[in-house]
């Protein structure tokens, strides 16, 4: 008999966007546990599609942060769109990093939905979903 252990994860809720001056920008990403615990990352950036896509990710990690209670470090490395038969992909690469240990990657895509700052969300916290749960579940990774 298999026995499937289900784990609850963070949660996506929104991105918002606000516009600074000097073509700049600041995303705000709310996520949450089940259970109603909510995490709000702040990063500012370049007003460009490339530009509003790395804050997203960026604000992703640090509520990602946030929610571990800083027991991991996150770095974006970098966030790209790409094509793959007629399907468009966001990819994102981060760096994390557990208290005194060394530096590993990470790696998460999502097919860009009508909402292009909630996929590269959404493929930050797929990028991570292993690594938090162990951080979480296991004390390490």
């Amino acid at each position: 008999m298999i026995v499937k252990q289900v784990r609850d994860r963070i949660g996506f809720k929104e991105v918002k966007f606000e516009e600074l001056p000097n073509n700049r920008c600041e995303a705000l990403v709310d996520l949450a546990w089940p259970e109603g615990d909510v995490f709000i990352g702040t990063a500012q950036g370049k007003d460009s599609e490339s530009g509003r896509l790395k804050c997203t990710v960026e604000a992703t990690a640090r509520a990602l942060e946030q929610s571990v209670n800083d027991q991991i470090e996150l770095e974006v490395q970098g966030v790209q769109t790409i094509t793959v038969s007629d399907t468009i992909i966001i990819v994102v690469v981060l760096s994390y990093r557990l208290l005194g240990e060394t530096q590993q990657q990470l790696v998460g895509s999502c097919i860009i939905g009508r909402q292009l700052e909630r996929s590269a969300a959404l493929a930050a916290l797929k990028a991570t979903n292993r690594l938090m749960g162990n951080v979480l579940f296991r004390g390490s990774a």
